[in-house]
């Protein structure tokens, strides 16, 4: 996923894509995912048990397709995701949950 070095707030950013083919035994999977209506929606600085960065705030909505043994469990996210530059993404929110940062090794 790209993440532009002179992004500004209200910025649209690049959608993105990955698909992947698994085989764990014989039991084949494949994995399509992709990243759409990205959007820089403000700058905050976040904190979380590894530390505080100064973040832009992108908001942005995702589909998977998740396939095991040819049946197909579709995923829609939309979300929040907390980006810092020269580091990554430290913290992400959705109606379904978050993940953050908590140590750095």
């Amino acid at each position: 996923m790209e993440y532009p070095n002179n992004m500004n707030v209200g910025d649209n950013l690049k959608n993105a894509s990955m698909h992947m083919d698994m085989d764990n035994n014989g039991m084949k999977q494949s994995v399509d995912m992709e990243v759409f209506d990205r959007k820089v929606e403000g700058k905050e600085k976040i904190t979380t048990p590894a530390g505080s960065w100064d973040c832009y705030k992108i908001s942005f909505k995702s589909k998977t397709r998740i396939k095991t043994l040819g049946i197909g469990m579709p995923i829609n996210i939309e979300g929040i995701e907390y980006y810092a530059p020269g580091f990554g993404v430290v913290k992400t929110q959705s109606k379904n949950g978050g993940t953050e940062i908590v140590a750095i090794r």
